[in-house]
């Protein structure tokens, strides 16, 4: 076999795999499908539902002022400088530490995770914020919650430079919500219900030596086909037959 046609042996092989794809799309579809509600499945069994409590507080420290203009001034620079430290400080190890030893010594187990503590701000300018926990049940939030905002007053005294520092619980103190995180499994199950579909028209496509049309033919022989006599199937022989028999 010349280099000619090698070449157009390989070209034909390309033509003819994403033909092969394109005709089984819709199986691959099916299968992507088919992939995602498995991984949705999984997800319902394995994943365990996340709860959050949440609690709105507002940062109040004691201020040296006999004016009302000095006491605006010194609430601006709590709520610019002041606020973009509280979440780093309460997410930092040593705060989460404090923090733990506390939940542990009036629970006797459990302990509290940076990651399930989240900080929200209403507004850049204001001292009012909130604290949320997440856990895998509203009691277990709800306590380790009350843990964090404790110990949080009294670890704020030491970090910012102020006396009296107070978390002030405001109106509309405590929230919550649930959620289940089942993406990642719905992605994972699609990309393999696709891998696996692929993969099998790709095999199936790879086993397969056989010529599918003279178009194929020609470009894998370089040459011409003069005639060829496709296959019938047996309804349609038998219907050419009753016309035949009926002229």
């Amino acid at each position: 076999m010349n280099n000619e046609t090698m070449k157009n042996k390989t070209i034909s092989s390309g033509r003819s795999y994403f033909a092969v794809l394109y005709k089984n799309l819709l199986f691959i579809i099916l299968s992507a499908i088919l992939g995602a509600l498995i991984g949705f499945g999984t997800g319902i069994i394995t994943v365990k539902p996340v709860y959050t409590k949440s609690m709105s507080v507002m940062l109040l420290a004691e201020v040296d002022a006999t004016e009302e203009s000095a006491s605006n001034s010194q609430d601006m620079a709590l709520s610019q400088y002041w606020l973009g430290d509280v979440n780093k400080i309460l997410k930092s190890s040593n705060f989460v530490t404090f923090a733990n030893e506390y939940y542990e010594s009036e629970n006797g187990s459990g302990s509290i995770d940076a990651a399930s503590i989240s900080i929200t701000y209403n507004s850049d300018q204001s001292l009012i914020f909130s604290i949320s926990y997440t856990d895998l049940s509203y009691e277990l939030a709800e306590a380790k919650l009350k843990s964090v905002i404790s110990r949080a007053k009294i670890y704020l005294q030491d970090k910012l430079v102020a006396d009296n520092v107070e978390l002030k619980e405001t109106s509309n103190v405590y929230g919550q919500s649930m959620k289940y995180n089942y993406t990642s499994y719905i992605i994972v199950g699609l990309f393999v219900g696709v891998l696996i579909s692929v993969g099998y028209v790709t095999i199936k496509h790879l086993l397969d030596n056989t010529l599918k049309d003279k178009d194929e033919i020609e470009e894998l022989t370089g040459t011409n086909l003069l005639a060829c006599i496709e296959s019938i199937s047996e309804e349609t022989l038998s219907k050419q037959r009753k016309k035949k028999k009926t002229k």
